[in-house]
């Protein structure tokens, strides 16, 4: 068979490996500890961060979405959960109190993008990339940060895109991998074997593909010899049986097996609500809920290793438009879970929804999103320089104190 004949045969379908683009990645370990991990999780379509963490103590919220609003806590069925005082959660997020209660869940409100963009491809692309200005690198934050860790050798699982596709926040002169699940990781089942030797002929004699190579079929090694059941959730933790359920399934197994991991991206898409906000939105905060609690009951103390950063691109408008949703906004949550993390509470400047308070209509932001990202890289990456990871932050003074 010709090479480029060959070069045309789906050999990289079950693992969502090309060896041409497997990385040349390091890894990062003290003696005797696993090292820590950072996810991010994007809400893409812009979540509305309002109706999600609800600012049931400001007049103006209930004035603006007449029939949208989340009742006040105490007020009956479908009523916030009283948080603070000042703000609510969601009932349909309801799990996510046993993460916040334990101190584990940090809520950051008015938090934002400081770009002014209402478009969803450039937020969404400015923010993975932790950039306000367009000319800013066209890498990734976590690429950054990867590109960053100390040391020497081969790390094919240093950072993973869980999914379709590695997300751009990932991007960088390491090129992360794309895994959809531990089983698929492979070559072809049987005829494995065989694909393996004809591609070491293919690549292993190429100078410039070589190491790549070795690192790749060290990867399949790797996860070919692991004890996959020993990955799963325990018994009584139970994922959504959803695509997004799936992947943090598999970003747990993933920490479990400790392999390498440093950096992941996990998507959960559909919260562009223009119409019907209250009849879509509980079923995307039930399932983001129960998979959060799930996965953080799989990781069990592997989750002090671990931080999660939840953000979207923007949030939604303050008042409500004429089909029972709301448009692209500005100042939304951002939520961060895991080790460390000093949570229990709300952090926010809140500068209120009167009319005169808004930044065009939108809840404005007044904390930068990139110092969320900032002290949590400082606190967990401590030899990592954050500045080169996140550029011209607008810090607020005294910090966040998110650890």
């Amino acid at each position: 068979m010709k090479r480029r004949e060959f070069l045309k045969l789906p050999l990289c379908a079950g693992a969502a490996l090309c060896l041409p683009r497997m990385a040349l990645a390091f890894s990062e370990r003290s003696a005797g500890t696993a090292p820590t991990v950072i996810v991010s999780l994007f809400l893409r379509g812009g979540a509305d961060g309002l109706n999600i963490v609800v600012p049931y103590s400001d007049p103006d919220y209930y004035r603006l979405r007449p029939s949208l609003a989340v009742p006040r806590p105490g007020s009956g069925d479908g009523a916030a959960i009283d948080l603070d005082g000042r703000f609510g959660l969601h009932p349909a997020a309801a799990p996510l109190l046993s993460l916040y209660r334990a101190g584990e869940l940090a809520i950051l409100h008015a938090c934002g993008a400081i770009h002014g963009s209402r478009s969803h491809f450039d937020a969404q692309a400015l923010m993975e990339r932790g950039v306000q200005d367009p000319a800013r690198p066209q890498s990734g934050w976590l690429g950054r940060l990867v590109e960053q860790l100390p040391g020497a050798g081969g790390e094919a699982f240093l950072a993973v895109g869980i999914g379709n596709a590695v997300a751009r926040s990932l991007i960088g002169p390491v090129p992360a991998l794309n895994l959809q699940s531990i089983e698929t990781f492979n070559l072809g089942g049987s005829q494995g074997g065989w694909l393996k030797s004809v591609l070491a002929g293919l690549y292993l004699e190429h100078e410039r593909f070589a190491h790549t190579a070795t690192l790749t079929f060290g990867a399949l090694e790797k996860v070919a010899s692991l004890d996959v059941p020993r990955l799963d959730p325990p018994a009584g933790v139970n994922y959504p049986t959803t695509p997004f359920g799936s992947a943090l399934r598999e970003l747990g197994r993933l920490i479990r097996a400790d392999i390498g991991l440093r950096a992941a991206a996990v998507d959960l898409g559909g919260w562009d609500h223009h119409a019907n906000e209250n009849q879509v939105l509980p079923g995307l905060l039930q399932e983001l809920a129960n998979a959060l609690v799930a996965f953080r009951g799989h990781l069990g103390d592997a989750m002090q290793r671990v931080v999660v950063l939840i953000m979207s691109e923007f949030g939604r408008r303050a008042a409500q438009n004429g089909s029972a949703g709301t448009d692209h906004g500005a100042g939304n949550i951002v939520m961060v879970i895991g080790g460390g993390v000093r949570g229990g509470r709300i952090i926010a400047d809140w500068p209120g929804l009167r009319d005169a308070d808004l930044d065009r209509g939108d809840l404005r932001v007044t904390i930068d999103y990139r110092q969320v990202i900032e002290e949590s890289v400082a606190a967990r990456f401590p030899a990592v320089d954050v500045d080169y990871v996140v550029q011209d932050v607008r810090r607020r003074p005294g910090g966040l104190g998110l650890f």
